[in-house]
């Protein structure tokens, strides 16, 4: 798997919104992650807001996963700029995190192990060391943090609520599921890979440290019935959330994050009932 070495770019473009006062900068960045005893270096994109403000609360946003065995996609640091600029234009500090193994970043595969709850923790691995070092930077809110993905990283959102990071007062779960080899070969919506999910959801219940969002919409890949079973799971071991269960979006409700007007709200409300502002 070849990987393409990218210096630090200086702010690239601004961007200035009609509907609001705000503008935001964005930075396209290669950093070293520490994971393990391995240090890796990782891209990201940073939404800047330019409020006036110093510092600013961090939000580190990533993706998702295109099958068990998906191609390299090289601008996988462009993604979900809709909902970042959305978020970076309420004065949060966004961090488009590209995990190892994707896009530009280096490392190999690192997120296809047996099991749904290694696959997930294997990523949270990423979000830990992108934390650490976004702290190191003065314009950061240190004490306030919250993790947002989707899809794959919707589950990696959950799995890094087990991990004890200091700052981190929630995550957020948007279309959540992940690859795993027991997973692997049977279609969407198997009932033995629906199953796996929920015993995982309960894996990390049993050890989640914040509240989490789920975020799905009926015509989801999952039903919505197998969606509560793994919320459900997750709360009766102990794990502290809610589940929204939005209406069904266009031809394909896995990709809603695409238009963030269309759960936005539920985003904000979840930022105030944790205590996260600006």
């Amino acid at each position: 798997m070849k990987k393409v070495c990218i210096i630090t770019i200086a702010v690239l473009l601004f961007v200035c919104f009609s509907h609001a006062s705000a503008q935001i900068k964005t930075e396209r960045i290669t950093f070293s992650n520490l994971i393990g005893e391995k240090t890796y270096r990782q891209e990201a994109m940073l939404y800047i807001p330019l409020d006036g403000k110093d510092r600013h609360p961090l939000i580190i946003m990533t993706h998702g996963r295109n099958g068990p065995f998906p191609k390299v996609n090289e601008r996988e640091v462009f993604g979900y700029r809709n909902l970042n600029q959305a978020l970076a234009n309420k004065g949060f500090f966004v961090m488009m995190l590209v995990r190892r193994g994707y896009g530009n970043s280096e490392g190999p595969d690192s997120e296809f192990f047996d099991t749904a709850e290694e696959s997930g923790l294997a990523g949270a691995q990423d979000i830990k060391g992108a934390i650490n070092y976004m702290c190191t930077r003065p314009d950061i809110l240190n004490d306030h943090i919250v993790i947002i993905g989707q899809s794959q990283g919707g589950w990696v959102s959950l799995a890094s609520s087990t991990l004890d990071i200091k700052g981190v007062l929630g995550t957020v779960n948007i279309s959540g599921a992940v690859n795993f080899r027991q997973g692997m070969g049977k279609p969407i919506r198997d009932p033995i890979v629906e199953n796996y999910l929920r015993k995982s959801a309960q894996v990390y219940g049993r050890s989640s440290h914040v509240p989490t969002l789920w975020l799905y919409a009926e015509n989801d890949n999952h039903l919505p019935g197998t969606v509560k079973e793994w919320f459900n799971s997750y709360k009766e071991a102990g794990g502290k959330g809610r589940l929204v269960i939005k209406p069904p979006y266009k031809d394909k409700g896995h990709s809603f994050v695409a238009e963030p007007e269309f759960y936005i709200e539920d985003i904000w409300s979840f930022f105030r009932e944790i205590g996260f502002s600006n």
